[in-house]
């Protein structure tokens, strides 16, 4: 009677074989493709949903701002990030995603030039101004107020409007130190900015590191589960 065998031996070459093409072919580069294909997402998630969820109306600029560092099989670490770390987008944005005291806005650098405000303040909103829904000055309006005080340039030259046409004017005049922006409406006088020398403060609002973590969670498993695959199937044929 012959004997019938199963030799582990001459099994454990061929599962050792296996996981050596697994170790060196196919998990580094699905690890790489699965972690930068995550990134994408990311960064997707954050320019089309999260920035125009909790930003007024941001401009092409700043949605383009959020950019990946891919990973690679030396460096196995993608990461997404907001552009411009000196005077750039991150400029502006990082005191909404973390908190804390924010930067001079191009509105206030602009009056500073002129020289119509000093250098040590800042402008918020006045008592009497109309906020969007995020508590913000509109651009139209800022623009408006930058044209009618002579302050659209660094010269404060280029943008010339009659008397008669300007609706805001700082009080008080120079040389005194000036408290605000103002406009008449019938016989009264309502303030549009208020000038402080205290730095403005932001609430921490923009979850940016909440809603990059939500979407990697969402999407790590699945590209990572077909980035195997696919390398797998190439490493066999």
């Amino acid at each position: 009677m012959n004997d019938f065998g199963f030799f582990l031996k001459d099994s454990a070459v061929d599962v050792d074989r296996m996981f050596s093409v697994l170790q060196k072919q196919v998990i580094p580069k699905a690890t790489v493709r699965a972690l930068n294909r995550t990134a994408d997402e990311v960064k997707l998630h954050l320019a089309k949903k999260v920035l125009p969820k909790y930003i007024d109306r941001p401009t092409r600029w700043t949605l383009n701002s959020v950019y990946t560092r891919y990973a690679n099989q030396k460096r196995l670490e993608a990461a997404v990030f907001l552009k411009g770390s000196n005077g750039g987008v991150l400029s502006y944005l990082d005191p909404l995603i973390e908190g804390g005291s924010r930067l001079p806005k191009s509105f206030e650098k602009r009056l500073r030039r002129s020289g119509l405000i000093r250098g040590s303040q800042f402008a918020v909103p006045g008592a009497d101004m109309r906020l969007d829904k995020f508590g913000n000055i509109t651009k139209a309006t800022s623009a408006h107020i930058l044209r009618d005080v002579q302050a659209f340039t660094e010269s404060g030259s280029s943008q010339n409007t009659s008397r008669k046409a300007r609706k805001y004017f700082i009080l008080p005049k120079a040389p005194h130190k000036p408290v605000g922006v103002y406009y008449r409406q019938g016989k009264k006088l309502k303030q549009a900015i208020a000038f402080t020398d205290e730095v403005p403060n932001y609430d921490r609002r923009l979850p940016f590191y909440e809603e990059a973590q939500k979407s990697a969670n969402k999407h790590v498993s699945k590209e990572f589960s077909e980035a195997a695959k696919y390398y797998e199937a190439k490493a066999t044929k």
